[in-house]
Formats: structure tokens, sequence, C-alpha cells
């Protein structure tokens, strides 16, 4: 065998090993480009979500206060109800409420402490998200 066709076969060996080098690196990056799509889009659906609660939660703030201004005598409760509509579909929404009643001279005056807190999906689940606000309002 002469010297040319020597090295010929050599070369063709390397070639070989280099491309395989070239398909396995480019696999991997492809892989590692799909993870970080895939966890890129989870993080703004988490996101997404995340201020869907904080604005479900204000929701129930508004209720309790609402309610507490309507009955201040049924303040002393929690209540759990479920949305429905919109892009709130889905939360669930604890609301509690406590009066503490304060004398100013002659007149008593009720402070409302009002806590929401809103719920989407289960927790220890991927979808899970939840947002609590606290509200003070003064009345009767």
């Amino acid at each position: 065998m002469s010297a040319a066709g020597h090295l010929r076969s050599h070369s063709g060996g390397f070639s070989l090993i280099s491309a395989i080098f070239l398909l396995v690196a480019l696999a991997v990056l492809g892989a590692s480009l799909a993870q970080l799509s895939v966890t890129s889009s989870t993080s703004g659906s988490l996101a997404l979500n995340a201020t869907r609660a904080l604005y479900a939660a204000r929701s129930g703030a508004q209720w309790g206060a609402y309610q507490a201004s309507q009955t201040p005598a049924v303040c002393n409760a929690s209540e759990t109800f479920n949305l429905t509509e919109a892009t709130l579909s889905g939360f669930a929404i604890t609301v509690q409420c406590t009066r503490t009643a304060h004398q100013e001279g002659a007149a008593v005056i009720g402070l409302y402490l009002i806590t929401a807190e809103a719920r989407f999906g289960s927790f220890g689940n991927a979808d899970f998200v939840s947002r609590r606000v606290a509200l003070q309002v003064i009345g009767q």
C-alpha cells in the first residue's frame, strides 16, 4: 500500500468521528434550546397566573369591604367562593373580616380588617398560585 492510500484511509475515519461529534453537539444544543423554550413559556404562564391571583384577591377584599359597609354585624365571619367569569375563572377566594370597636369621644367607630386570599390549582402542583391582600376600613 502506498503512503497516499494509507493517509486517505485514516482521514476518512477522522471525518466520520468529526461528523458524529458535530451531530451529537447539535442534538445537545437543540435539546437545550427546546428545554429553555419550555421553561420560558412556563415562567410566563406562572407570572400571568400570579397577576391574576393578585387581582382576584383584591376583588375579594373589595367585596368584603362592601359587605362590611352594608351589614357591619356579620363582619366577624369568613366566606369562601369561586370566581367563574372571564380571566379570573377557577380562582377560589376566602374573605375574612374582623371588626374592632373604638371609642372616639361619644361615638363608637368600627375598624374593619378584611383579608382576602385567592388560590388557583392545588398546592404542590406546577400551576398552583396564591396571593393574599389585607384592607382596613373605618366605619360604624
